[in-house]
């Protein structure tokens, strides 16, 4: 009896949090229903651009322990820092904001949603 008066009073949380309404790119709390992509702000020759993060590859490396990694850093330690240029974006923004030859580059492998 006491199962089902706590269901019935049970109210499921927006999906729309503060960081949606200030359209506040930096935040993780945004967009709960969709897959966040973190991109940098990086010099490519004398240009600027959003891109995925990168590294040099070094011999030895396992990617898929990098990508885990840098996943656990974001979550505990709050990379990227505030002071480096970068978003989390959705499918669509990242289409927007990304040049358009590497965006259909990277749309290849995101996992669908």
């Amino acid at each position: 009896m006491l199962a089902s008066m706590s269901w019935k009073q049970f109210k499921f949380a927006s999906k729309v949090t503060e960081a949606d309404k200030k359209n506040d790119l930096k935040s993780l709390n945004r967009k709960l229903d969709k897959h966040l992509v973190l991109v940098l702000n990086q010099k490519v020759g004398t240009d600027k651009f959003y891109m995925l993060p990168q590294a040099s590859w070094q011999e030895g490396g396992d990617f898929t322990a990098g990508v885990f990694l840098l996943c656990q850093i974001s979550q505990r330690r709050g990379y990227p820092k505030k002071e480096l240029d970068f978003t989390w974006l959705d499918r669509q923004e990242l289409q927007t904001t990304l040049p358009p030859n590497y965006s259909k580059s990277v749309s290849q492998f995101l996992i669908d949603e």
